[in-house]
C-alpha cells in the first residue's frame, strides 16, 4: 500500500472516530489505524512516538470472522497473523495471537472504536493505540 493511500485511510479513520457513536460491526472486517506507540524495554525505560519511529504497522485489517489480522507499515510492507482466540465482554472485543516468536493481544471497543494492541518481544514491548472502523 503506497503512503498516499495510508494517509487517506488514516483520514477516514479520524473522521470515523468523531462519528463513533454507532457500534462497530465486528462480523465484517475492521480497518484500524495506529496513532501512537509506547515502547518499553526490560530495564524499565519507556518512550512514546509514532508507529513509524519503531517501524511498526500503521494500518491493520482485522477480520475476526476468518481469524486473520493483516498489518501494513508506512513503507508498504505487509504481514499476516492468525488470531488465536477471540472473546467479548462489556462491548470490548479481545484478541490474542502470535507472530513468529512474538505474542500480541488487542482490545477494540465496539462503541468508540478505540484500539489498544500490546506486542511482546524478548526484552521489549510495544503498546499501540489507535482507532478502528467497520468497512
Amino acid at each position: 500500500m503506497e503512503y498516499g493511500k495510508l494517509l487517506l485511510a488514516y483520514s477516514v479513520l479520524m473522521g470515523a472516530e468523531a462519528a463513533s457513536a454507532q457500534a462497530l460491526d465486528t462480523t465484517q472486517p475492521l480497518i484500524c489505524a495506529a496513532t501512537q506507540v509506547v515502547e518499553c524495554a526490560a530495564i524499565g525505560d519507556c518512550l512514546r512516538a509514532m508507529p513509524e519511529t519503531y517501524n511498526l504497522p500503521v494500518l491493520f485489517k482485522i477480520d475476526i470472522a476468518n481469524q486473520v489480522a493483516e498489518s501494513a507499515r508506512a513503507g508498504g510492507e505487509k504481514r499476516i497473523s492468525t488470531i488465536g482466540s477471540v472473546s467479548e465482554a462489556n462491548g470490548v472485543t479481545v484478541l490474542h495471537g502470535t507472530d513468529g516468536a512474538d505474542g500480541w493481544s488487542a482490545t477494540i471497543d465496539s462503541t468508540s472504536g478505540q484500539m489498544t494492541v500490546v506486542s511482546a518481544h524478548p526484552g521489549i514491548s510495544y503498546t499501540v493505540f489507535g482507532t478502528c472502523a467497520s468497512l
